[in-house]
């Protein structure tokens, strides 16, 4: 294996059209003649924390523009899904169906005897009362909901007068 200027970096022999490298007595190495940036090689290491990428560019020493102490990547925060607490409501529902909180959930990583991925969720405000939708596919949230918007319609014969989505 040679970078660019044609130095030598590994020795290894070929076997069946695949080259094998022996690994005794040496350490893991990664090669790069190229200089990226440190959140290249942050997502490059599959969005490893700054430490770790630190310690891996350190002990390659691979090529780096600027090693960030705190670097933030925006993917790494989205997918935590971190979110500020809510505000304190003074809002006091009256009657059931005053307002309905839903949300929608998945797709699980095991899928239900009946083939559902998701689930859709009704909250009532009033009564607390919980009604959970199990669905095979996001798409049929619309659906769900005119069901349950007649279905509760009839229960409790008053409509929805609002709904929260998060």
């Amino acid at each position: 294996m040679k970078d660019y200027s044609g130095t030598v970096l590994h020795r290894g022999h070929v076997s069946n059209g695949l080259y094998h490298f022996s690994t005794k007595n040496v350490p893991p190495q990664a090669f790069s003649s190229v200089r990226i940036s440190f959140d290249q090689w942050h997502r490059r290491l599959g969005h490893a924390a700054s430490q770790v990428v630190q310690r891996v560019l350190s002990s390659n020493k691979l090529p780096v523009d600027k090693i960030k102490r705190h670097y933030v990547c925006p993917d790494c925060q989205l997918a935590k899904s971190h979110a500020l607490p809510f505000t304190n409501s003074t809002y006091v529902s009256k009657s059931p169906l005053d307002l309905i909180f839903t949300d929608v959930w998945g797709p699980a990583s095991v899928t239900s005897t009946t083939g559902a991925r998701y689930y859709v969720s009704f909250l009532d405000n009033y009564s607390k009362f919980l009604w959970l939708v199990p669905i095979k596919f996001k798409s049929d949230v619309e659906c769900v909901f005119l069901q349950f918007q007649c279905y509760v319609k009839k229960q409790f014969s008053s409509k929805i007068k609002a709904m929260q989505s998060y």
